[in-house]
């Protein structure tokens, strides 16, 4: 299916694919609206979904803020330090024989994964 290109989704594309990590929709609705651009969360979220479904961004169910957008296309892990929030990529993959195990366990067929890991960050350990 071909979409019309609009420039919101362009600059929508351009804040994540800018970013330094990851961004909730509430986030970029924030720096839209600063940056001037008149638009409504749900018009946010209908384009971030665009976008994901294009496969343009990436979309990671947070266990905290919901959806998060990722400008990392390539399957990874994340890091969530628990002291000041930032969610960090990991590029640690699950081997084959780990997902052949999880899905004898199951009875089932793991279809992709997204793996949490939660600690301090090295600034935070820096601090404390």
């Amino acid at each position: 299916m071909t979409r019309r290109k609009t420039q919101l989704r362009d600059s929508i594309y351009e804040l994540i694919n800018h970013s330094d990590g990851h961004m909730t929709a509430d986030q970029v609705h924030a720096l839209l609206r600063a940056d001037g651009v008149s638009i409504g969360i749900a018009t946010v979220y209908r384009n971030l979904n665009v976008l994901f479904e294009d496969g343009q961004i990436n979309r990671v169910k947070h266990p905290d803020y919901g959806f998060i957008y990722d400008k990392n296309l390539h399957p990874h892990n994340h890091f969530i330090c628990s002291q000041c929030g930032k969610v960090i990529d990991v590029d640690v993959d699950v081997s084959v024989s780990d997902i052949e195990s999880i899905n004898k366990a199951l009875e089932g067929k793991v279809l992709s994964h997204t793996v949490f890991f939660e600690g301090l960050c090295k600034d935070c350990l820096k601090k404390n």
